[in-house]
């Protein structure tokens, strides 16, 4: 039975977003990119890829923004993710830990129960964050108009895409390979995307979207055009500055200004393929296998993210860049969906464990138990300030 008042496109966008996450992994993470020398129709194809993959993130920041607005904040929800990376990063360190108990030391067992401090997986550590302040973004969200919004967006828009760009690209010399710029350094805060501000940025324009349902008014040709010729648009102008770099030694930090998340291109294609999918409509059977894999979706980021299981995908796909394109194509297609599928049914196990334990319940009583604390003490404190006036 499913659900007919829930947006199925979205379940399929967090899918698709994960295999595209998973890509960019096998790519980056995997040294593959790396691997490239010199431009060729290896190095152009896999770029392509890489490109096509990079809004993956902003998609799910936005899936975040589009369902969370509206909905009532439960930290129940949180505590059950947390619950779940423990549980991922306390398995994956024991099984390797059995194998070659060199490969985990005391330290990283004792870090796995506190994943957000420790900053284990980058996402996971800014989502908590955001997740925090998301009845405070609601609540703005709620009071403004649509004009206030639209400047809100189109503010965001020129302050941490367009102005951290071209303030970037101005201020540092191009022919510095060793500039701040290059290493992930980024003016406002932003750390080249990976963070909680980015993601708010995401959250609050995918509550724009769902408040205004601007989705329902956009054809879907126009966002496949969009994402088409903004990931065309990339790669013309990695391939030519990586040319200009190779030849002349100079514009080397403008490679890394292409393939932000915050780019224009990119927020462009991710705003696309959000739209598009938002706009999709699935049959009954095709709604079932949607929900089966995409409630596996963030599991499949634990999963294949832990550091002895990126190890093992470096190994796998050393040297393997040097095959031809065809070849290097599908091995990279074949290894990402493998990865997708695999960890998507040890998560299915892990969800079937978390049933009979009762984990749902449990976080529920944590809540209640967290809300009964932040509801004594904010009384507490409001006796002694009423006292003291």
């Amino acid at each position: 039975m499913t659900d007919q008042k829930r947006n199925y496109g979205i379940d399929l966008l967090r899918i698709v977003s994960m295999i595209m996450v998973v890509t960019l992994h096998v790519l980056g993470n995997g040294w593959f990119l790396d691997d490239i020398d010199g431009i060729t129709p290896v190095f152009g194809t896999m770029w392509l890829l890489e490109i096509a993959c990079y809004c993956a993130v902003n998609c799910y920041a936005l899936i975040s923004g589009y369902v969370g607005y509206g909905k009532k904040f439960k930290l129940s929800g949180i505590i059950q993710l947390w619950i779940e990376v423990v549980f991922y990063l306390v398995l994956f360190n024991l099984i390797y830990k059995m194998i070659d108990p060199s490969s985990v030391d005391d330290t990283q067992m004792f870090t796995s129960l506190f994943p957000v401090m420790s900053d284990k997986y980058w996402y996971f550590t800014s989502y908590f964050v955001l997740f925090l302040f998301t009845p405070y973004i609601n609540s703005l969200v709620d009071k403004m108009d649509f004009k206030k919004h639209s400047l809100m967006i189109l503010l965001f828009v020129i302050v941490f895409s367009l102005m951290l760009m071209l303030s970037t690209m101005k201020k540092y010399d191009f022919g510095n390979v060793n500039d701040p710029i290059t290493s992930g350094y980024s003016m406002f805060g932003l750390n080249s995307g990976y963070s909680p501000l980015w993601l708010m940025i995401m959250y609050f324009t995918g509550a724009y979207i769902k408040k205004y349902r601007l989705a329902e008014k956009i054809r879907p040709r126009y966002c496949v055009a969009v994402y088409v010729v903004c990931v065309l648009l990339s790669l013309v102008l990695k391939l030519i500055t990586t040319y200009l770099y190779d030849h002349t030694g100079h514009y080397g930090p403008m490679i890394s200004f292409i393939v932000k998340y915050y780019t224009p291109t990119i927020l462009l294609c991710s705003l696309a393929l959000f739209v598009l999918f938002a706009k999709m409509k699935c049959g009954q059977k095709t709604a079932k296998v949607i929900s089966f894999f995409s409630s596996s979706a963030f599991g499949v980021y634990i999963i294949h993210l832990h550091r002895n299981n990126l190890q093992l995908l470096r190994n796998h796909l050393s040297g393997f860049e040097q095959t031809g394109v065809i070849r290097s194509l599908l091995y990279i297609v074949a290894t990402v969906l493998i990865i997708w599928f695999v960890c998507s049914m040890i998560d299915k196990i892990r969800q079937v464990l978390f049933r009979l334990l009762k984990i749902r319940v449990l976080s529920e009583k944590a809540d209640a138990f967290i809300r009964k604390i932040v509801s004594h003490t904010m009384s507490r404190y409001q006796r002694i300030m009423s006292q003291t006036e």
